[in-house]
């Protein structure tokens, strides 16, 4: 059956239980003190079947300041987000987080519900909209429908179950091959039935009677019974709101952030490998930061450490099922505020970063089966079938690149671009960097910009002229570099650019270190010295057919040489 998780997100008293309930009939808040405070305190959830073979699943998420720790235990595992805005009082401080919160952890879809629209005038909602708007901008709800509503007179409310429909129909199933993993939010028990844990099914699926493991404590379990949405099931799968009935364990053994999970699979961790992103407009973080560390239902104190701008390491205090992939929000304690979030790229990683790994290495490292390697994008790319590199490396190596190369075209503009051999990259990344790159390209032996070209002003260009015309007007007897770029007509550091320019264009060719030919000259040369194929040569010989000085013979016999148009038999050398 297509089922969708919706989060609903938002500043308190914005009306996101009322929302719900109206959406789905079902009173989200089932403490007491909720009822009677009349707000939200911890995760509530409902459902509804809005047409046959359809099933949408709301995780309802405290908008309190205080309850944020609650919010970030249910968010993760959520399809969609519901992003809640109330009519009457537009963006508060906990619409910023919870838009925040749900953009570090990925989320990818959602709708926008301006709610209590019956309490505010058209102009009032219109501004609303336009706030909202420009929160979004840029982000995964840029294009994401906004709908007005209202829960007291029902407006709008079938307008927005249809977006909601709309997202569940044209989404994806998720995949329920994987490996079974539950991260648990609830744990209770049931007068008849025993320890009953809920979660939202991460991945894989579960059936009755399967044994099973708790994480990290390693009870192991059996499953005696399944419900998804109220009803009995023999099997629940991947993206379920789904309650396990336990056998084995009472459920002051559980707490709110373990994992049901498959026995003998994995292993806790409490090092982790990740890249990660700030809260927009945050300042650059401390090099080492004590945190609260966030991710499926779990919250663990952690102290991370800064490798550089986007990658961290992170020591848990406490361990935990978590594995490459996982999303993760980072809250600072004082003030308590969310700062930042991102990605395990690994788990009880080595001292210092292996960017590149075989898949063996990498099931090693992670316990990972190369199935589950091989998917997890997230991580890795894949440059050859059985190598793989830590995509948060790779990508600061594309930008690091990507920035030489324009540092280079900067300095030297009248050079095409830095010479592969510049580069501090093994040539089998160089060369898949380049060849996937939107920016650069080869170019011989030369990587450059797309858009690089060189443009010479009008004194760079009679100095072209004049520079070239000096070498070629010589033939064979060249004259000095040095005088040759005095007299060109501009400053010396860009005669000498001009001069590389036309050793790179292969216009000029560099003989000797202080000796420099126009290629037409030696083009001349290899004619006139081809025409006594077989004959014997030595210098006097050469002296003579090419009327040059000693100076000269030398640097262009070994020249010769080394083009192979000549080689050398003792003291002499015969024509090939």
């Amino acid at each position: 059956m297509p089922h969708l998780v919706i989060g609903t997100a938002g500043h308190i008293d914005h009306g996101k239980t009322s929302l719900v309930k109206a959406l789905t009939g079902i009173d989200a808040d089932r403490l007491l003190e909720e009822k009677q405070r009349g707000i939200t305190i911890d995760i509530g959830f409902a459902f509804t079947e809005p047409s046959p073979g359809l099933t949408l699943s709301f995780v309802d998420l405290p908008g309190h300041e205080r309850f944020i720790k609650n919010m970030l235990a249910g968010v993760t595992g959520i399809d969609a987000l519901l992003f809640v805005v109330a009519s009457d009082k537009s963006i508060m401080p906990q619409t910023r987080e919870h838009f925040e919160i749900c953009r570090l952890l990925g989320i990818t879809r959602g709708v926008i519900a301006l709610t209590k629209s019956d309490l505010a005038d058209p102009v009032t909602l219109d501004i609303v909209r336009l706030e909202v708007s420009e929160l979004v901008a840029n982000s995964f709800l840029a294009d994401a429908p906004i709908v007005p509503v209202s829960a007291t007179t029902g407006a709008g409310i079938d307008a927005l179950r249809q977006q909601l429909i709309e997202i569940a129909t044209n989404s994806t199933p998720r995949n329920a091959n994987g490996y079974f993993r539950l991260p648990v939010d609830r744990a209770f028990s049931i007068r008849g039935f025993g320890t009953v844990v809920t979660g939202t099914l991460v991945s894989g699926s579960v059936q009755v009677e399967s044994e099973v493991e708790l994480y990290p404590s390693f009870h192991r379990l059996r499953v005696r019974g399944l419900q998804v949405h109220g009803q009995s099931v023999q099997r629940a799968i991947s993206g379920q709101r789904t309650a396990i009935n336990l056998a084995g364990i009472e459920p002051s053994h559980i707490h709110r952030g373990m994992v049901i999970s498959e026995p003998d699979r994995f292993r806790p961790a409490t090092r982790l490998e990740c890249s990660y992103e700030r809260v927009t407009g945050m300042k650059p973080l401390k090099p080492r930061l004590n945190v609260h560390f966030h991710s499926g239902a779990a919250e663990v104190q952690a102290e991370m450490r800064l490798l550089d701008e986007s990658r961290a390491r992170i020591k848990l205090r406490e361990p935990m099922l978590i594995l490459p992939g996982d999303r993760f929000i980072l809250r600072a304690g004082t003030p308590m505020a969310t700062i930042a979030g991102g990605v395990v790229l690994a788990i009880d990683p080595p001292r210092k970063l292996v960017p590149v790994q075989t898949v063996a290495d990498m099931i090693a490292s992670t316990g990972l089966p190369e199935s589950s390697v091989r998917q997890s994008t997230p991580i890795t790319q894949f440059i050859e079938p059985d190598l793989l590199i830590n995509r948060a490396w790779l990508d600061g190596q594309r930008k690091a690149l990507d920035a030489q190369v324009a540092k280079f075209h900067k300095d030297e503009p009248l050079r095409l671009g830095p010479p592969r051999q510049s580069f501090a990259i093994p040539k089998p990344i160089l060369d898949y960097l380049i060849a996937t790159s939107n920016t650069l390209v080869a170019d011989g032996e030369v990587v450059r910009h797309r858009q690089h070209t060189i443009v010479l002003e009008d004194r760079e260009s009679q100095a072209r002229i004049a520079i070239e015309r000096a070498f070629a007007g010589a033939n064979l007897e060249v004259p000095n570099v040095d005088q040759v770029l005095e007299a060109s007509g501009v400053p010396l550091a860009r005669a000498k650019n001009i001069l590389k320019l036309l050793l790179l264009d292969r216009v000029l060719v560099r003989v000797g270190p202080d000796l420099i030919f126009h290629a037409s000259a030696l083009s001349a040369l290899r004619a006139l010295i081809a025409k006594h194929k077989g004959e014997l040569l030595h210098i006097g010989i050469f002296k003579e057919w090419t009327n040059v000085s000693r100076k000269y013979a030398i640097p262009l016999l070994e020249y010769l040489d080394r083009e192979r148009v000549t080689r050398r038999v003792g003291n002499d050398r015969i024509v090939n």
